[in-house]
């Protein structure tokens, strides 16, 4: 239930891309305005921007994020599978 700034869950995403073999991160977190924010960022080899358009947000490629309203942290952390399962399935499917 905490809520955070989106410039902290930004910095978040960008720091956990530091660690050994993360090629992407997304973090969900709580905005004040009763809002869910993910943050996307990847080194190149994920498109978090066709991932964050899937949850009606946008960005660049190695740079996203959406706001959801009406919804919950876990049911966005879903959705958001549900998406990056999807994308690698059609990743897979072009190769």
């Amino acid at each position: 239930d905490e809520i955070y700034s989106q410039i902290l869950i930004a910095q978040t995403a960008d720091t956990l891309l530091t660690l050994e073999q993360i090629s992407a991160s997304f973090v969900i977190c709580k905005l004040e305005d009763d809002k869910v924010a993910v943050s996307a960022r990847s080194l190149g080899e994920v498109n978090v921007q066709i991932i964050m358009e899937r949850m009606a947000g946008g960005g660049h490629l190695t740079n996203a994020a959406t706001q959801l309203e009406d919804t919950t942290i876990e049911d966005t952390e879903l959705l958001l599978k549900d998406i990056i399962d999807e994308y690698y399935g059609e990743e897979g499917e072009s190769e």
